[in-house]
């Protein structure tokens, strides 16, 4: 992986802590959820994660315990869920900066898409 993409993956995992940690109010929490549902995700199991999360309000604990569940439903059983629960290692106001600094609106059809949505379209068109 090259270093690039592994920052992208990193912010990622950043801004999903952020949501599963609790660490953001109501206000904070809608925004970042709002951004982002429009983001282009490098990794599927980040966007299959930011999907199971979003919309749901609960406590740390009780995200700790469901995530699993909600994964699975979705068709991701095997998602290590702990990385989500390490300290982000940044602020929130941080992680802000940088998600409203990305690109908030993607492109019609497959070149709007990140790498893991193109992975998850393509499966789909071979069902």
């Amino acid at each position: 992986m090259n270093s690039s993409r592994a920052n992208i993956e990193d912010r990622e995992r950043i801004y999903l802590a952020l949501l599963c940690q609790g660490l953001l109010n109501d206000a904070l929490r809608a925004e970042f959820e709002d951004l982002l549902a429009r983001r282009s995700w490098e990794s599927a199991d980040h966007r299959a994660v930011f999907e199971a999360l979003a919309g749901w309000h609960a406590e740390c604990d009780a995200i700790r315990a469901s995530l699993p569940a909600r994964l699975t439903r979705l068709g991701f059983p095997d998602t290590d869920i702990e990385a989500y629960f390490a300290p982000a290692g940044v602020s929130v106001a941080t992680a802000l900066v940088w998600l409203r600094a990305e690109p908030d609106s993607r492109p019609t059809g497959d070149a709007g898409l990140g790498p893991a949505e193109r992975d998850l379209r393509a499966a789909a068109k071979l069902e």
